[in-house]
């Protein structure tokens, strides 16, 4: 089914025209009757009508590109969020486990005793 990108339209002014009189029968020596010429409002109707259009053509085509041009800010927005989760899961590791390593050490580590000299005594009095 093939569709036409300009659609059909009819504008129905039959209530601002004249009654049209038939013409009298023509002789065969007679030229046909002027067929009239619509008039000049009909015809600045359907040049704006065909002007709408057109800019809601562009308007369409206008939005278009920039929802073309906001979904690929937003994958490229995705993509950086990624990213970044990669690197904080990274660094979160990295601390994680130099925060082992640092508990491993001091595990490792005596404590610290209080030297005490075995010949000092307290005396009491």
């Amino acid at each position: 089914m093939a569709s036409s990108s300009v659609p059909y339209i009819y504008i129905d002014d039959s209530e601002d025209e004249e009654p049209i009189v038939p013409a009298p029968p023509s002789s065969p020596s007679s030229p046909p009757p002027p067929i009239p010429s619509p008039p000049p409002y009909e015809s600045q109707e359907l040049w704006d009508a065909i002007e709408r259009q057109d800019n809601l053509v562009h308007l369409v085509h206008d939005m278009r590109d920039e929802m073309i041009n906001l979904i690929g800010r937003l994958e490229e927005s995705e993509n950086r969020e990624e990213i970044l989760a990669g690197r904080v899961e990274a660094l979160e590791d990295l601390v994680a486990s130099e925060n082992e390593e640092q508990d491993e050490d001091e595990e490792e580590e005596p404590a610290p005793v209080a030297e005490s000299d075995p010949e000092s005594t307290i005396e009491d009095d």
